[in-house]
């Protein structure tokens, strides 16, 4: 099972979901736009990968890295977001995600 979680590191405590499915088996993905080195010790180890984009707000950048992970990983059952990035966006990758 393969979870997409963009901005992981937002809000900040929001971590404990990628820890939670980490320690339910899932494979967490995580995309956004802060270095890979600012992220949490314990959000780094329940990713399985973590990609950065330099702008979240350009669909393209989310599209080639959610192909990127379909690639490797096969289909995502799901895409969590809890930051501000623009909703048509995220509309937008919805139906790329899901199996």
């Amino acid at each position: 099972m393969n979870y997409i979680f963009i901005s992981p590191n937002f809000p900040e405590a929001f971590y404990k979901i990628a820890v939670a499915l980490k320690n339910r088996g899932v494979t967490v993905l995580g995309i956004g736009d802060a270095p890979y080195d600012d992220l949490k010790d314990e959000l780094k180890d329940a990713l399985t990968e973590y990609a950065r984009v330099n702008d979240m707000s350009v669909y393209q950048h989310m599209l080639d890295t959610c192909g990127y992970y379909e690639s490797k990983y096969g289909k995502s059952n799901q895409l969590f977001f809890f930051s501000n990035i623009n909703s048509n966006i995220t509309r937008r990758l919805f139906p790329f995600s899901f199996k």
